[in-house]
């Protein structure tokens, strides 16, 4: 009687006027009148029933209620103190917490309460919540401590802002990667040594995760050194070929140590990676009509984009729509097939349009389904999901590396430091731009990272 008047009274009403789900929050603990119940499980387990009434999927945020608890709720990591240390923690807690199968952490992106105002630290905090299960900005009810981006310097609300923007473009990624957590139980967020437990340094980077199953990222929970702007990142990659998602910056696999300024973080995408998109980041329409955007990187892969009514639970009975996008590249082609709609194809519209948006190709012919069209970085076409597209690239070209005298000038004349003393380091390394600089880490370790990336080229060109 208690729980239906509990439901009945109370909570429906609310539901009635708006509200969409509940937060358990300060239920834990021990008293109840059943031994051995935790009162804030047996919450859950009511709550998580009630919202799932008719036909409405069911969803609630909740503290954590020991292992078995999270077969119901999002979990809530609790009060985080407004400090590196904390941050530092996040991103390590959130992928290990896959190996007792809680897979979707919900923390308070840039920090609940203690501490100092930091608009670096709520940066950084904000781009490692853009890639992580659920990107909660939240703290306590001090009118100081608000997480609004526009109560930071503007340089900061305007990193906050593109990175909040592309939170809500990657939708699609994320939604299909979750379906993935659905059905085979994959997190979306792993530690690396999940598919290299035979590396040893995969278990060496426990800041690093695989976010879904086409992104690798290491975020940024150190603060940037005062000199050089930039933020150092020990990472590891497996074997392969990755673009940096920012940067751009093609790296092999292996051990890495690399540095990122304010607007970035380290985000890795393997070769042939896809990830579908929003293509408008402006507003907060998320049905299958909107435009989509397919991030790709040329070479082998696949990927199953899961699309359904994002509410109610017709997707059990089928309802739901699974377009298998595949990569394949011979020598200098590239042929992406988008297979037609497997599952329910009324759950799509009749025609969408897609812009597929290679991050490394510079140029090439293009050939869709069998018609010749001028390459675009972002090649936008019409297509009908229930037939699908083929689209071949010939003539692929990849951008150049780029010059590492070039980015090593770019990088020392970001510096703040004597301009006398930054130009005597780059005679030093214009000199013997292949032999090891001696000098602060702050300095010598950026063109390290550049020498890995770029084309060095002949000695002598490097001279000039």
């Amino acid at each position: 009687e208690y729980v239906e008047g509990y439901f009945d009274a109370i909570h429906h009403p609310l539901e009635d006027e708006g509200v969409d789900f509940w937060w358990l929050d300060w239920q834990q603990g021990t008293n109840s009148d059943v031994p051995g119940l935790d009162p804030l499980w047996a919450v859950n387990h009511y709550h998580y029933l009630d919202s799932g009434r008719g036909d409405k999927r069911p969803l609630i945020l909740s503290r954590f209620a020991e292992a078995g608890s999270h077969r119901y709720p999002l979990g809530f990591s609790g009060d985080s103190s407004m400090d590196w240390p904390t941050l530092k923690f996040q991103p390590y807690f959130t992928a290990n917490a896959a190996n007792v199968g809680y897979t979707w952490w919900s923390h308070d992106i840039g920090g609940h309460h203690r501490r100092r105002k930091d608009d670096e630290l709520y940066l950084r905090w904000v781009q490692f919540g853009v890639f992580s299960p659920i990107n909660r900005l939240h703290s306590s009810v001090n009118e100081f401590m608000g997480k609004e981006p526009w109560k930071c310097a503007p340089h900061i609300e305007r990193f906050v802002n593109e990175f909040m923007r592309l939170r809500q473009a990657m939708i699609p990624y994320i939604y299909s990667e979750a379906y993935r957590n659905h059905k085979d139980g994959i997190a979306l967020c792993e530690p690396m040594y999940y598919g290299n437990p035979d590396a040893k340094e995969a278990y060496q980077v426990p800041d690093e995760y695989r976010f879904g199953s086409q992104l690798i990222v290491a975020p940024v929970t150190d603060p940037v050194h005062p000199k050089s702007g930039l933020a150092p990142v020990k990472v590891w990659l497996p074997e392969g070929t990755y673009t940096d998602f920012f940067t751009g910056r093609v790296y092999q696999g292996g051990s890495h140590l690399v540095y990122r300024a304010w607007d970035a973080i380290p985000v890795f995408a393997k070769e042939g990676a896809i990830v579908p998109t929003y293509t408008d980041r402006e507003h907060n329409d998320l049905s299958c009509a909107q435009p989509h955007t397919l991030l790709l990187w040329a070479g082998d892969g696949q990927y199953d984009w899961y699309e359904d009514d994002g509410e109610t639970n017709a997707f059990r009975e089928g309802h739901f729509a699974l377009t298998r996008i595949v990569q394949k590249r011979e020598g200098d082609t590239l042929t992406l097939t988008i297979a037609p709609v497997q599952g329910d194809a009324s759950v799509l519209p009749s025609s969408r349009t897609l812009t597929l948006a290679w991050q490394d190709v510079k140029s090439a012919k293009v050939v869709v389904d069998g018609q010749e069209q001028a390459y675009s970085k972002d090649l936008t076409l019409d297509y009908d999901p229930s037939k699908g597209l083929k689209v071949v690239l010939t003539d692929v070209v990849k951008p150049a590396k780029p010059s590492l005298r070039d980015e090593v000038i770019n990088v020392i004349s970001r510096y703040q430091q004597g301009n006398k003393y930054k130009y005597v380091r780059y005679t030093l390394f214009s000199k013997h731009p292949t032999k090891k600089l001696h000098g602060p880490k702050w300095m010598v370790g950026p063109i390290d990272e550049l020498r890995e990336i770029c084309d060095a080229g002949p000695e002598e060109n490097a001279k000039k």
